[in-house]
Formats: C-alpha cells, structure tokens, sequence
C-alpha cells in the first residue's frame, strides 16, 4: 500500500514521534510512506516526500512534515479528495479539532481507510467521563499527544516565577493558550500558583479581586494562572478577543488577557508592581517529555495498524486502564462532539477538577494529572 499522512493545525513536541511511530510500522509491514507537507495544504499542492523512519528523530519538537492551518472547504475539498485517491492507497491524519473536522468530512467522500490521531496542546479532543462516581478508564482520550510536555511547561514556569514575584513583591499574571479550555491552565497546580483563572467560569472581577489582594496582604506576592479565553461574567466573549483579526477556520484571535488582568489590579488596588508573562509558543516547542514521547509512538504504530487492516473513520486515542496508559482505536463519533455545522465541539474542562471557589485544582482533578508526569 501506498499510505499517506500529514500534520495539520499547531504545532507540538510530540509529532515527530507519531511520524516515527507510523514509519517504523509502515515499514513493518511493507507498506511506502509518503507525507503531504504542510498539512492539507500539501495535499492540494501535491507537495509530498516519501518517509522513513531513519530520517525521523522522534525527540525532536515540531514535525519534519511542516504543517499548515489550510482549511480545505467547497472546491478545494473536493481537490483534496481527488489527490488523495490519486496519490494514495489511505490516509493518517494528525491534528486537532480542525484538522479532524476536515477529515471527517473526507471520511463521507473517500472509500479509502482514514485513521486519525489527535495531537493539540489545548487538551480539547476527547470526551470527559460521564456524570456520577468518576471513572478514569471513562474519559475518551485521556490526554491528547502533546499536552502532557506542555502541561509540565506550565507548571515550570509558575513555579520559576515565584521567586521573582517573592523578591520584588510582585503580582504576577502567567498566560497560558486554551480558547474555550482550561485544560493547560490547571496543569499548572503542580508549580503551585495562588489563583487558576480558566474559561469555563466566567471570571467575577470584583471577588477575585478581593481574594487576590487578601493574598497579596498576606504574603507580599501573588502568581496566577490565566487561560487566554477567560471571559468575564457580564459577557460571552474572551476578555481578549481581538475581533478584527479571524484565521481561516473562523477563530478570533485572542492574546494579551494577563497583561489586562496585570494593568486592572495595578490601576484598582494599587499594587505597582502588577505584572504579566505570556510564554506563547514556548509551551508547544522543544523536545517531548519522555511520556508524550512513548506515547506518541504507540499512537503512531497503532494508526498504521489501523488503516493497514483497512478499518476507516476511527481515532486512535490514549485510554487509561488503572495506572497505565494505552493507544486504542475508536470510532470517531465517540470520540467527537459535533454541532449543527458538523464542526467539533472542544473538550471542555471537566469542572469536577476545579473549585471555583478558590481558583485552583480539586482532589480528583489532582488524581487525574498524577500519572501525567
């Protein structure tokens, strides 16, 4: 078989251990790799390399592959599905809610095997486990491949800045990426932050600001957490959408929420020293922690084995039984929520994980983590 596969949507550390994961096993069983680079813009451009796992560092960030936030939709869809029937026998591909909201759309169209692996550093592909008494093994996609190297980031970084925020007694606003989830934000507990603001809970300005400057008074210094959708009660849109600039899948951009939150607690109770970081692409780039990494492989080899015994439409995820993790395939409507426009519905927080009340992690949120080191 001739398989193709590609990289859509942003970048992680870990995709160049699935590319590697689906090489070895490609390889395996005699099949010809070729990857479209730039995601599904490559595929368009018929801009293709054939790939082997020698050339594949999986503990290299990013992926050899490129990729691209191409949005193929009308005419173009349909340019894509007639160069992939062209090109190749079946096809893996690797993205997020976007990537897969393309690809769901081709499974309609194309008699070929699609497999899909879910990679995004947002933690929003999946489903949380259902209401009632939580159960670990029943979270569809325990985490997506990616997440786990930036959510150990995150906690790093809160962690360094305490000191900086103790000697010159500073309140200081982390950022984190997270549009509608507020996944990254509460990894960061394991780097011990005051408040974790995420986008599930509407942020009611006047009590937070109460508590933080009760923080403040006590201790001489405050780190918080903010996920960059954060809204406020009063409105349904991110505190820092920026609505004047929208990328191809419709996104309003959105940035800068911890420096507003930084430059209100300066203006409003007085603390000159209110400041803000935003790490930005530092949490996607670099090499895979050793978790993401060997979990990326097995995503990988699992996909190929997929399309390999031409199964098609399923989404291999990362499942938890007990304290492991495994790579297991499953349809793709039972691993995505789709709305009236047939687009994926993110994976929000499950609010199980996080008190409201005081900004930070719950004892079940902590147990979910704590194999995610």
């Amino acid at each position: 078989m001739k398989i193709g596969i590609l990289t859509g949507g942003g970048d992680t550390s870990s995709l160049n251990a699935i590319l590697y994961g689906v090489a070895i096993q490609s390889e395996r069983f005699g099949h010809e790799l070729l990857g479209f680079r730039k995601g599904w813009q490559g595929v368009l451009d018929l801009d293709y390399i054939s790939l082997a796992s020698a050339q594949i560092n999986p503990q290299e960030g990013g992926t050899l592959l490129r990729t691209s936030r191409t949005n193929p939709n009308g005419q173009t869809l349909e340019m894509v599905a007639v160069n992939i029937e062209k090109k190749v026998d079946a096809l893996i591909a690797i993205g997020g809610d976007d990537t897969l909201t393309v690809g769901r759309r081709l499974t309609e169209r194309l008699a070929i095997p699609i497999c899909f692996v879910t990679k995004t550093i947002d933690n929003d592909v999946g489903r949380n486990a259902p209401e009632g008494e939580l159960d670990y093994s029943k979270i569809v996609n325990y985490f997506t491949s990616g997440f786990a190297t930036a959510s150990k980031r995150v906690a790093e970084y809160a962690s360094h800045l305490r000191t900086t925020a103790y000697s010159h007694e500073r309140v200081i606003f982390l950022e984190t990426m997270g549009r509608f989830p507020g996944w990254l934000a509460l990894s960061s507990y394991r780097g011990e932050p005051d408040f974790i603001l995420v986008p599930e809970v509407p942020l009611d300005f006047e009590r937070f600001k109460q508590q933080l400057a009760k923080r403040y008074e006590q201790e001489g210094h405050v780190v918080a957490v903010v996920a960059e959708g954060v809204r406020y009660v009063y409105s349904d849109r991110p505190i820092s959408e920026d609505e004047s600039n929208i990328d191809v899948f419709g996104h309003r951009k959105l940035g800068g929420v911890a420096q507003i939150l930084a430059e209100r607690v300066k203006k409003e109770l007085g603390i000159k020293n209110s400041n803000y970081v935003n790490p930005n692409y530092l949490y996607r780039c670099g090499p895979p922690t050793d978790l993401d990494r060997e979990t990326a492989v097995e995503l990988g080899t699992t996909a190929l084995t997929a399309v390999h015994e031409q199964r098609t439409g399923e989404v291999v995820v990362i499942q938890r039984v007990n304290d492991s993790l495994i790579a297991d395939t499953k349809p793709i409507d039972e691993v995505l929520l789709v709305d009236a426009k047939e687009h994926i519905i993110p994976r929000n927080l499950d609010l199980r994980f996080y008190d409201p009340a005081t900004y930070s992690i719950t004892s079940v949120g902590r147990e979910y983590f704590r194999i995610m080191k």
